[in-house]
């Protein structure tokens, strides 16, 4: 049997972020080498408007695709929306 794409979920910031985008980004390098396609899910909005660092709901970083399931990476700053932002991500995912 042979894979042939392989899907990551998460809720880490993409591209830009901390450690856990770095670890998804160094897994993804390896799957590349051993010539696997990949495919980023990032399934709640990472991105509090007073600090931006990812803009782009769907871009690419070292030729992997990658896409919020939402159309912004925006998180609201009222705190029940972004409880109901988080349960609808689970639908959506």
């Amino acid at each position: 049997m042979k894979i042939d794409k392989i899907y990551i979920l998460t809720d880490a910031p993409i591209p830009i972020g901390f450690a856990p985008t770095n670890r998804i980004l160094s897994y993804i390098s390896g799957f590349r080498q051993n010539r696997m396609e990949c495919e980023i899910l990032v399934f709640r909005k990472t991105e509090n408007p007073a600090n931006v660092r990812n803009v782009d709901p769907i871009g690419q970083i070292d030729g992997t695709k990658y896409r919020y399931l939402y159309k912004t990476t925006f998180k609201s700053k009222y705190f029940i929306k972004r409880r109901i932002d988080n349960f609808f991500a689970l639908l959506r995912l």
